[in-house]
């Protein structure tokens, strides 16, 4: 049931991808490479180099939103006061001023008419804190709650907005990056409330900001990267005080930028043994890590890039990356596995070409491959291994299914979720065995954008492009339709996420536009 093996060109697509990923890279850094690429045969030597540039590129000023915008179309807000009830059974829409209207909170789930083109969806405290565009006031933080939506504050007044992100719940509060048009790109937090969604410190003085990104809680701190407009961007943490806000790691002095500020939660990060470890740069990249002392953060490896996608399993890291010269990467990309010293990260051979996600699950790195024959002019389609750190441990999972290059697998409720041909397959309970909840034979696609509630499994999927709000026990017996959103359309289910017992998601009913959805699921 899986999708077709496609020749000639996914192989070279794939690495196509890489390459001018790579260049770009290089090209922002502007600065021509020098130093040989490591000996790929021995563990990664620590040697000192100059590398393509003095940093890496910044991502200051722009506005990239983690989750995929819907459709475009007007939300209508107004005076209404009453629920309006959509054709979808049990739905109840709700307009921002439903508080008046003695909504029940036992509702099975609304659609607010909250803003246009919601993203960043994320649970917090039993409601919803999203981003979302009103034309007159640009995109703020929103709100959602069981019985009504609301702007959660304008924090840029006017129509520019603030353009809110990275959004990640620390402590009792929700913690995002926004420009409020005076202090430039900072740091805020938000307890659910107008008063109090301030700003956490003004690291970078003047309009620039310092540009906060890859918010991450490690050891019941929030780190950070930020740019105080001195040291360059660099590790930051905070205890969510003003005064508890500071430069935690000058891992460049000698200028420039440790790393770009990732937007969304940095995959390159990892946390083992009671260590963060992510990536870094200096005069080439690096890999560092730390136990939550300045003492104690020191990099092990020299010269070796990753794309992010770091993983923990079974007492070791796994990544994905290349030989570099400074910041730019030889060739690429290749599985590397470490226990976390310079002698202990090497390069495995057996996967060819990881590409389409890597996650841990039972103590082990699983992850999609390209496989590449001869002169590249013979590819097939991912597919699904498995590593304990070695070569030998490092196989192919049976039966063999063609993984979806560009869709990263999940583990979500204690199973792998794989995009397979355009369709979803699961894994079994205990083993890597892939059973396919449904490909495209019959029209059906789905993607891999899945919560678990109770022990049913929840995610976009449809016929052909429409995307409705589908579930699954984790058969195809058990694989149905749970929410048509739109019944004449396109549902355009997507950003689903889910948090005590209830389910978040964008999604147009082909009247009002995308809006956020809240959905509780019944047996």
């Amino acid at each position: 049931m899986h999708g077709p093996v496609t020749r000639s060109t996914n192989g070279r697509r794939g690495r196509a991808r890489w390459v001018s990923h790579v260049l770009l890279l290089c090209a922002l850094l502007a600065v021509a490479p020098t130093g040989s690429a490591l000996a790929q045969d021995n563990p990664i030597d620590a040697v000192d180099g100059v590398g393509c540039g003095a940093g890496m590129p910044s991502t200051a000023g722009a506005d990239v939103l983690r989750a995929a915008p819907g459709p475009d179309a007007t939300a209508i807000d107004g005076p209404e006061t009453a629920p309006i009830t959509s054709r979808a059974a049990a739905i109840t829409v709700i307009p921002p001023t439903a508080a008046t209207a003695g909504i029940s909170s036992g509702a099975r789930g609304f659609r607010t008419t909250a803003g246009k083109r919601p993203a960043w969806l994320t649970p917090f405290l039993g409601s919803l804190v999203f981003s979302a565009v009103d034309d007159s006031r640009g995109r703020e933080p929103w709100i959602a709650t069981p019985i009504t939506a609301r702007r959660l504050k304008d924090v840029a007044p006017g129509a520019r907005g603030s353009s809110p992100r990275d959004f990640t719940v620390y402590d009792g509060a929700l913690y995002f990056s926004a420009d409020d048009g005076t202090h430039g790109r900072e740091l805020w937090k938000t307890d659910g409330t107008n008063a109090g969604t301030v700003m956490v410190r003004d690291i970078r003085r003047g309009s620039a900001g310092s540009n906060p990104g890859s918010l991450y809680v490690f050891k019941d701190r929030l780190y950070f990267v930020a740019d105080d407009g001195v040291h360059g961007g660099e590790l930051w943490r905070t205890n969510g005080t003003t005064s508890g806000t500071r430069l935690f790691k000058d891992i460049s002095p000698t200028g420039g930028s440790m790393f770009p500020a990732y937007q969304g939660q940095p995959t390159g990060w990892a946390v083992m043994g009671g260590r963060l470890y992510f990536p870094a740069f200096r005069r080439v990249a690096e890999l560092w890590s730390t136990d939550g002392t300045s003492a104690g953060t020191r990099g092990f490896v020299t010269r070796l890039y990753t794309d992010s996608n770091m993983i923990a399993a079974g007492g070791r890291l796994y990544f994905t990356g290349g030989p570099a010269t400074g910041g730019c990467v030889a060739e690429g990309p290749y599985l590397y596995t470490s226990d976390g010293t310079r002698t202990g990260t090497i390069r495995i051979r057996a996967a060819a070409y990881p590409w389409g996600g890597m996650v841990p699950w039972r103590g082990r790195a699983w992850l999609g491959n390209h496989v590449v024959r001869g002169d590249e002019g013979v590819s097939e389609r991912p597919r699904l291994w498995r590593s304990a750190g070695t070569e030998r441990s490092t196989v192919q999972v049976r039966p063999a299914v063609a993984l979806d290059a560009w869709q990263p697998m999940v583990v979500v409720g204690r199973r792998i979720f794989a995009a397979i041909g355009g369709g979803l397959a699961i894994s079994g309970r205990t083993n890597g065995e892939m059973t396919v909840l449904g490909d495209t034979r019959d029209g059906w696609r789905a993607t891999v954008d899945v919560v678990s509630v109770g022990d049913r499994w929840y995610f976009p999927a449809g016929e052909g492009a429409a995307r409705e709000l589908w579930q699954t026990g984790g058969t195809p017996r058990t694989t149905r339709l749970a929410l048509d959103v739109n019944p004449r359309g396109n549902g355009a289910v997507q950003s689903v996420t889910a948090a005590d017992g209830v389910i978040w998601f964008v999604g147009n009913d082909g009247i009002r536009g995308g809006q956020v959805w809240r959905y509780v699921p019944t047996r």
